[in-house]
């Protein structure tokens, strides 16, 4: 049996990830049946880990709720998520567990419940818990002061690699020499931000750590790096500074510009605003980047949550865990990125970073997410947004973004012939720079005329035709083919006085020709989904199975309806659980 040690003893980590995996699968059951027995050494420990993880899932639950039940749970399971929907309290589980009583378990369970709360949209004070529990003791009830940040907006995106999972190690007392803790601003999978006070400046500063300490991945401590280094170099108003690089007991942690205004992602709202007010926003923000890339520094992952407002509406680029650096051999450390790998948020990644074009990776991706962000700013909605990122990558490589005066028809052309060219597929089409982005903006606040030209009807059918070469020849086929049959006809009326036989001869050519067009089609389509197929059954032997799923998608997307053995053979591959992540080997 698989244990893990936490700080509240041995923890069944099976039980502990059938428990979770119930949650994530719509089918929450009891925790007591997933509990070893209660003479097991693991009992105590897995009980308040899965109540720990429980606290989490139903206060996740109930911050998404919309009052409907899922379709995907059976009956049993959602009763019991209707029954925590209103977020379960610590008094239910004493109920249930009276050895739970002890007022060294009661503080963490108390301690996860307040932070989950805070988590996920509750204003719980901590009044409130006195009040439910008056027998304990103030330095007994301090611990789940963590959380309790007020009305301080976080002043910096989540970490990469989203939010943690519940039985990540959480520190509940922070202490970082010549540094005062106030409160915690964000975490995610990889690190923890905190607001807090340097002593001697005598300044508020933006502590962001390591979350695992010496126990965390290469992998994240080479991006925290990455980002301090890059950071370190950038001195500009617009983005957001370091003040300090060191570590602590093993722990590397940057001190940063405290921010407090909050993101351009809170700020937007989904609500468009006006053109003005967004081309100067994109403007400043593009002569940062354009410092940023004279220095060799990509971001590669721009986006709304990853811009600061200060309380005066400055913004401040945050966030550069992804940056990659141009003038470094190979470009990318490769405990940061493989070739391959998919970087950034789907929303406002570029064709390249979607396709895991790793080394086409230039300053153009930086304008194309530039680009992304003027476009919600001007409609309200990023420029694709499908049901899962792999679809929207999906859109992100093959679709046009829909112009944004089909979306708000009063928008001036100008702009929207600005965005566009940010978002061009083809990154040469692009920009050339994002300071030639910010001189363009500038010139339309200004009232000149830009430099930048709308893409016309006969550019955007040869666009589409590049990325659809097949189609588009079936299609040019179709043509040639309705144009032989319209010239047929015109010799049919020219030699009206032929004979019936002689006409219906040609009718019947006429109509083998397009029989041969369409087979035609049908086969390309056939020849196509195959050799997608192949490509990416061999891409996920070689490991890079992510780039896999996309290419059987693709795959399973041109397919013929009628080709039923090829999709069967697509489908039964198109579950990266059936691959190995770390040989890329298929598991039958």
């Amino acid at each position: 049996m698989a244990v893990q040690e936490t700080k509240s003893g041995r923890v069944d980590e099976a039980a502990r990830r059938r428990f979770e995996q119930a949650w994530h699968q719509g089918r929450p059951a009891p925790l007591e049946s997933f509990l070893p027995p209660p003479e097991d050494p693991c009992h105590s420990a897995t009980l308040e880990e899965l109540i720990h993880v429980e606290l989490e899932m139903a206060w996740k639950h109930k911050s998404r709720s919309s009052g409907s039940a899922s379709s995907g749970s059976d009956p049993a399971a959602q009763t019991l998520a209707d029954d925590l929907s209103d977020g379960p309290r610590v008094e239910s589980y004493l109920a249930r567990f009276p050895q739970l009583a002890q007022p060294e378990i009661l503080g963490r369970l108390l301690e996860q419940e307040y932070f989950v709360r805070h988590r996920y949209g509750d204003r719980p004070s901590l009044e409130s818990y006195r009040a439910r529990f008056p027998n304990l003791s103030l330095p007994d009830l301090s611990v789940i002061s963590r959380g309790d940040s007020g009305s301080d907006d976080a002043p910096t995106s989540p970490m990469p690699g989203g939010v943690p999972e519940p039985h990540d190690e959480v520190p509940t007392r922070v202490e970082v020499p010549g540094y005062e803790i106030l409160a915690e601003l964000g975490r995610g999978g990889m690190g923890v931000v905190y607001k807090a006070r340097h002593l001697s400046l005598k300044r508020t500063v933006a502590l962001k750590m390591i979350l695992h300490g010496p126990l965390a991945a290469s992998e994240h401590v080479a991006r925290f790096r990455a980002e301090a280094e890059a950071v370190a170099q950038l001195q500009h108003p617009n983005i957001v500074q370091v003040y300090e690089i060191d570590q602590h007991e093993g722990r590397p942690y940057i001190a940063l510009e405290f921010v407090d205004g909050g993101n351009l992602a809170k700020q937007l709202n989904h609500t468009p605003q006006p053109p003005d007010k967004a081309a100067a926003i994109i403007e400043t923000l593009a002569r940062a980047m354009h410092a940023a890339h004279v220095k060799g520094i990509i971001h590669r992952d721009l986006k709304p949550a990853n811009v600061l407002i200060t309380t005066d509406g400055t913004p401040k680029i945050t966030d550069f865990g992804l940056a990659k650096r141009l003038d470094e051999e190979g470009s990318d450390s490769p405990a940061i990125t493989r070739s391959g790998d998919v970087f950034g948020t789907p929303s406002y990644t570029s064709p390249e970073q979607a396709a895991g074009l790793t080394k086409d990776v230039t300053a153009a991706t930086d304008v194309y997410a530039l680009g992304a962000i003027l476009y919600e700013m001007l409609t309200g909605r990023p420029p694709f947004k499908a049901a899962t990122p792999v679809d929207t990558m999906m859109q992100v490589i093959r679709e046009e973004p829909v112009p944004p005066t089909r979306l708000q028809p009063r928008l001036p052309r100008d702009v929207e012939t600005i965005c566009l060219e940010c978002l061009s597929k083809d990154a040469r089409k692009r920009y050339a720079t994002a300071d030639a982005l910010a001189e363009d903006l500038r010139r339309f606040r200004a009232g000149e005329p830009i430099l930048a030209r709308p893409v016309g009807a006969i550019e955007r059918v040869w666009r589409w035709s590049k990325r659809n070469p097949k189609l588009a020849a079936a299609i040019a086929f179709a043509a040639i083919a309705l144009a032989t049959t319209a010239a047929v006809s015109v010799s049919f009326a020219i030699h009206a006085r032929q004979s019936a036989t002689t006409i219906a001869q040609k009718q019947q050519e006429t109509q083998t020709a397009l029989e041969e067009t369409q087979r035609q089609r049908h086969a390309a389509q056939v020849l196509s989904a195959g050799l997608l197929l192949d490509q990416a059954l061999e891409t996920c032997r070689l490991g890079n199975v992510p780039v896999g799923m996309l290419l059987l998608a693709r795959s399973l997307e041109q397919a013929p309806p009628d080709a039923a053995d090829l999709q069967r053979a697509i489908r039964l591959n198109l579950f990266p659980a059936q691959w190995d992540p770390k040989l890329g080997i298929h598991v039958t």
